[in-house]
């Protein structure tokens, strides 16, 4: 418990060193872009470290029930969400799709969808591992 309380207070200075700097630079500056790629790979490159370490720290029985939890959770959890797209989509009136879209951009729409998969994994993650232990216990 105490390298996972370690590994997310690291990362949550990282992410408001990362948003401080973000906030400092303002939008217009030409330099933004520039930190901003530094920024998040910093930060990527430590939380990757960071979940490394975590990692080995794991006896056998906690990474099997994430390994599991991920694959069965997120898995489940995907093929739920594209049953919901595909239905919605399929039902809609097209005007009132292009209607209630009008507003909105592509990057909106990616970013919208990676967004909502990433959350979909997650959730179906975290109730996977939840049944895995209660299962164990």
């Amino acid at each position: 418990m105490i390298r996972y309380l370690f590994v997310f207070g690291l990362m949550l200075v990282a992410g408001l060193i990362a948003g401080g700097l973000a906030a400092a630079v303002g939008a217009s500056n030409p330099l933004r872009l520039t930190l901003t790629v530094v920024g998040l790979s910093t930060t990527m490159a430590l939380a990757i470290a960071a979940c490394a370490w975590w990692w080995q720290g794991l006896d056998e029985a906690a990474r099997e029930a994430h390994k599991w939890a991920w694959w069965w959770g997120s898995t489940f959890s995907l093929a739920v969400g594209g049953v919901v797209l595909i239905t919605l989509t399929m039902a809609m009136n097209p005007a009132e799709m292009n209607e209630a879209l009008r507003d909105t951009t592509a990057i909106d729409l990616v970013a919208g969808g990676a967004m909502g998969a990433l959350l979909m994994q997650c959730g179906g993650y975290f109730i996977a591992w939840a049944v895995w232990w209660l299962r164990r216990r």
